[in-house]
């Protein structure tokens, strides 16, 4: 995991994702550092301007992804 998308600044790494029907469910390891742990502490913080996190993935199901999104058209 990376603060702002920066390779520079990592604050921890994922474990697991789970798909839900209300989305993707990720489980992390925030690192000991100053910064991983005040994003960990945002993130726990319902007030915070911590939304959610962003993913990079690639998918072994891409048939149904083009299939979706035909079904968009």
């Amino acid at each position: 995991m990376y603060f702002q998308h920066s390779t520079l600044d990592p604050i921890g790494y994922w474990i697991r994702f789970e798909k839900t029907a209300e989305g993707v469910i990720g489980y992390a390891k925030f690192y000991d550092t100053t910064m991983g742990q005040d994003v960990r502490k945002m993130a726990k913080d319902a007030n915070s301007i911590i939304g959610g996190f962003s993913i990079g993935f690639t998918s072994n199901d891409y048939e149904d992804i083009i299939a979706e999104y035909r079904d968009w058209e």
